[in-house]
């Protein structure tokens, strides 16, 4: 790929244990590891070593510390996503993109793919918009 802007992969997760380590080594194949973070917010708890060279640790109050309000307390990152974001891109600015990949979640194709099409088009956002009303939504 000639067209690839700076990219980073954040893995973003709440724990540590097999389960994740698997999903890690999953999204290795698809996102390389020079430009792969794991993001592991440790509000509840400390995690263990994840024996992955770019780590980022962040609790509740490292948001705060950042001056984000934190609302709701204990669910920070649940409903306000973007604090952590915000909080990768003031420490690693050099990237043009940043594609997010939560714990549960699997990526099949090579990301650089989907960057380098995102910046021939021009995009800056790729998601999957949720249409129904938030009264009927499960979570």
């Amino acid at each position: 790929m000639s067209n690839v802007p700076p990219y980073a992969v954040v893995f973003k997760t709440h724990f540590w244990d097999a389960f994740a380590a698997r999903q890690l080594q999953r999204l290795r194949r698809h996102a390389g590891t020079e430009n792969l973070f794991v993001l592991v917010d440790e509000t509840r708890q400390p995690v263990p070593d994840i024996g992955h060279d770019h780590v980022i640790r962040m609790t509740e109050q490292t948001s705060e510390q950042e001056g984000f309000l934190v609302y709701p307390k204990g669910r920070l990152f649940w409903y306000n996503t973007d604090y952590q974001l915000y909080h990768f891109i003031e420490k690693f600015p050099q990237f043009a993109y940043i594609v997010t990949v939560e714990y549960d979640c699997v990526v099949n194709m090579d990301i650089s793919h989907m960057v380098e099409a995102m910046a021939v088009r021009g995009l800056d956002f790729v998601g999957q918009p949720v249409r129904s009303p938030a009264s009927f939504w499960h979570w």
